[in-house]
């Protein structure tokens, strides 16, 4: 199975040696789909990634691997028209683009569509689609049908009122109404309220729970004061708390 997290998927084309990529599109089926031109057919399939896990803000040229997806040529090289050195280079070559049609440094006001990367120093106010590969600098708010991947160690977010926040490792504000985050491995969630979901904390620290759940919280992580409407249950346990304390559930 392919990793949809990769940093990049994309195609070189045997004709003119051309790389086909797309800036918010990570299937190679689509890219294939691209291809309207019958002798563009023939192609390699490769991705990026850099060489250090999760090091995507690292804008250093040699700090990017590039793979061939192609199972069968670990041992035998199958292509006469292109060699592994060629790759490399073309295949970098398109980093810059993206680095600076993607990755956020500064202010944007708000994101409506695309994949998106946001460094230590970006801030946007407001998510309403598209997806947020990694957060590392601040958000305002997360709305709608928002996503976000990760929410690194640096990474900030006042108000979570929808979308989904898979991954978090940093400080979250609010998480309200139809906000859900499944997984909090470290970092401190103010206050969970509304309808407000964290499905998973494994590490870190609730301070409040104000209405909304918490779903499953592991004997590592903390959770503060928990109030008549709010919920969250221990770990493989059938009790939940409630106006600090603890009260069985059946």
């Amino acid at each position: 199975m392919i990793n949809k997290n990769r940093f990049l998927n994309a195609l070189i084309l045997k004709k003119n040696k051309k790389i086909l990529f797309d800036l918010d599109n990570n299937s190679y089926n689509f890219l294939i789909n691209k291809i309207k031109d019958e002798s563009e057919s023939e192609y390699i399939k490769i991705y990026l990634e850099p060489k250090k896990e999760y090091d995507v803000f690292n804008h250093n040229i040699n700090n990017w691997q590039v793979y061939t997806d192609e199972p069968y040529l670990k041992n035998k090289w199958n292509y006469d028209w292109i060699d592994k050195s060629e790759i490399n280079k073309i295949a970098k070559k398109v980093l810059p683009e993206i680095w600076e049609k993607r990755f956020i440094s500064d202010h944007k006001k708000e994101i409506c569509y695309g994949k998106w990367f946001i460094g230590i120093n970006g801030k946007v106010d407001r998510i309403i689609n598209g997806v947020i590969q990694e957060n590392s600098g601040y958000i305002e708010s997360v709305c709608e049908n928002a996503i976000i991947e990760r929410v690194n160690i640096t990474g900030k977010i006042k108000e979570i009122y929808g979308g989904i926040i898979k991954d978090s490792f940093g400080k979250i504000e609010k998480v309200a109404f139809d906000g859900i985050i499944y997984n909090v491995y470290d970092g401190i969630i103010d206050l969970v309220c509304g309808d407000g979901v964290i499905k998973n904390i494994f590490y870190g620290v609730i301070k409040e729970v104000s209405g909304g759940i918490v779903q499953n919280v592991n004997k590592n992580a903390i959770v503060g004061k928990v109030h008549y409407d709010g919920i969250a249950l221990l770990e493989n346990k059938n009790i939940m708390r409630m106006q600090n304390k603890i009260i069985k559930l059946w």
